[in-house]
């Protein structure tokens, strides 16, 4: 299960669902961020929006070896809803990694 942490608490946070563009588009366009699955009072309800500037990159296909590495940096939007408190993300600088490995 991944965590969150928020006001310098850590939560559960339930399945995170990750929608991306396709992959010629992942540093231009926007990152779908969203947690689904059972959601109560004490797990955070996720709702972001990342878009990036920017990215490191490194693309190898060697046969028995592969991979595909995309690291963003950009800026987030959103909410995290918790306790019946919306936090919202204006602008808040950060990464986001999509990372294929074959070996």
């Amino acid at each position: 299960m991944p965590y969150c942490r928020i006001a310098g608490q850590v939560y559960m946070v339930n399945q995170i669902v990750y929608e991306l563009p396709e992959e010629q588009y992942q540093t231009s366009q926007s990152w779908q961020i969203y947690s689904i699955g059972d959601i109560s009072a004490k797990t955070p309800k996720i709702h972001l929006t990342f878009q990036p500037w920017g990215s490191q990159e490194e693309h190898i296909n060697m046969f028995i070896l592969a991979g595909d590495f995309v690291q963003a940096f950009g800026i987030y939007n959103g909410t995290i809803e918790l306790f019946d408190h919306i936090y919202v993300i204006e602008n808040g600088f950060g990464v986001a990694e999509n990372h294929y490995a074959k070996w």
